[in-house]
């Protein structure tokens, strides 16, 4: 999310709030549809055993995980990664060991 962290508590809260009022008037819209039918949500019987929600079903796809094939950093990360990445094998960024630490085979090069 690119926001303040002052601002990003502000819009979870106001999130909040409005879930709270809808589940409170959860009644059927104009289209005969609720905000949240009684058994959408995943609840747990006497036993503990779980009742799943009909959120699960096929036809609210929109709710079940799905993969997102994009592992890509943005633009900014890399010139960050890349500026240190100079700066820790630079004669200024780098320490005596670790030459020796990353070129060695064993877990014991310290």
């Amino acid at each position: 999310m690119i926001a303040k962290p002052e601002n990003v508590v502000l819009m979870v809260k106001a999130a909040c709030v409005l879930h709270n009022f809808l589940m409170t008037s959860n009644k059927h819209c104009q289209y005969g549809v609720m905000y949240c039918p009684d058994d959408f949500v995943d609840m747990y019987d006497d036993d503990g055993n779980l009742i799943p929600g009909s959120w699960r079903q096929e036809g609210h796809g929109n709710l079940l995980p799905r993969s997102v094939h994009c592992n890509r950093p943005g633009q900014q990360a890399v010139a960050v990664r890349q500026s240190f990445a100079e700066y820790f094998v630079s004669p200024s960024g780098e320490v005596p060991w670790q030459n020796r630490l990353v070129l060695s085979t064993g877990p014991t090069a310290m």
